[in-house]
């Protein structure tokens, strides 16, 4: 049977979703800390756009110590907060972030254009991991 482009599309992003898992895994077995690489030295303030599975995880895997989770962002979420942590929709003011990490896997263009902050500031949730993975301090 051959898949719809629907069906394709909703498979690539749950294997993009495994695939980001099994990353921030690698992090956890290696005793890696999330957020912890050079990179990111000037980053305090962070926002996280997604507030699903994949949002949680990286919430629960953060260099807390370094970086404040400020926010995390969500067109479709209700809730008021998450983990204590405050509720923003997308055309709220994100100008106290000094990075969004996108969680989410809509086109990041979709999204990019949603946010009302520098473009600079927002990074996927891959390269954040993969950054933190494989950048030394």
């Amino acid at each position: 049977m051959k898949k719809l482009p629907s069906q394709k599309k909703d498979f690539d992003r749950e294997k993009a979703k495994v695939k980001v898992l099994l990353k921030i895994i690698e992090c956890k077995n290696s005793k890696v800390v999330i957020g912890d690489c050079k990179k990111y030295d000037k980053v305090s303030n962070i926002g996280i756009y997604g507030a699903g599975e994949i949002g949680q995880v990286l919430y629960e895997n953060l260099d807390k110590d370094r970086m404040k989770v400020k926010c995390f962002i969500d067109r479709a979420d209700k809730r008021f907060e998450i983990n204590g942590i405050e509720m923003r929709k997308p055309d709220n003011n994100l100008n106290d972030l000094d990075l969004i990490v996108m969680t989410a896997y809509d086109p990041y263009d979709y999204i990019s254009n949603s946010l009302k902050i520098d473009k600079e500031k927002i990074i996927s949730v891959d390269e954040f991991v993969r950054d933190s993975l494989y950048e030394k301090r």
